[in-house]
């Protein structure tokens, strides 16, 4: 997207029609762009819930799980 603004449209559009079933996200590589969407969502969940972020904390969290998620910061 040429903003911010198209990435956080776009998750908002994917969430807008909630399903029990899981959604698979994936990249080529599944970290890159993969780790980004996650992490947006993850982070707009957590803003919600809690009105505080930490995106660095998110990130390692991430990480955790797939080495390499999100590869710059």
């Amino acid at each position: 997207p040429v903003s911010p603004w198209g990435l956080v449209d776009f998750e908002q559009r994917v969430f807008a029609h909630p399903t029990s079933r899981p959604i698979v996200v994936h990249c080529s590589a599944g970290v890159g762009r993969t780790g980004t969407f996650i992490a947006l969502r993850n982070v707009l969940s957590e803003a919600e819930q809690t009105g505080h972020v930490d995106f660095f904390k998110t990130v390692a969290k991430l990480r955790q799980d797939r080495i390499l998620m999100i590869q710059t910061m």
